[in-house]
């Protein structure tokens, strides 16, 4: 049983380790572009984006780091769990999130009044133009 999960180990490695070689060979090939990640929908730097990418690596690396230590203390009578994820800090992705996703609805809001407001002042000149 040792020598399955042994061999499972490094199996998960070799797999993941292997994922993340094509990923980065794939973004530095340029056949992953990564250009416009930060930008908003009109090219302009989004400092939301960059937030939210950088807690979710954060995170993410956190909870990796969380996965490495409970396999490593593994032994073949007492089988690694799933990590217990800190309460507060899904708060605070979920936090980190919810910004982000109002920032964007609060946007979208005043593109729809803009355009809302433009296509009424356009009718408007139609009419009066009659």
């Amino acid at each position: 049983m040792a020598t399955l999960m042994t061999f499972v180990r490094y199996e998960a490695g070799f797999l993941l380790t292997a994922l993340a070689a094509i990923v980065v060979y794939k973004i530095l090939t340029g056949r992953i572009t990564m250009r416009g990640l930060l930008n908003d929908e009109h090219g302009a730097f989004s400092p939301g984006r960059l937030q939210l990418l950088l807690f979710t690596l954060a995170m993410a690396s956190h909870l990796l780091s969380q996965i490495v230590n409970s396999t490593a203390g593994a032994v073949p009578g007492n089988p690694a769990h799933f990590p217990v994820l800190d309460h507060k800090l899904l708060l605070a992705l979920f936090g980190s999130h919810s910004l982000y996703l109002g920032g964007k609805t609060y946007s979208l809001h005043q593109t729809n009044l803009i355009q809302s407001a433009q296509k009424i002042e356009s009718d408007a000149v139609k009419f009066h133009s009659k």
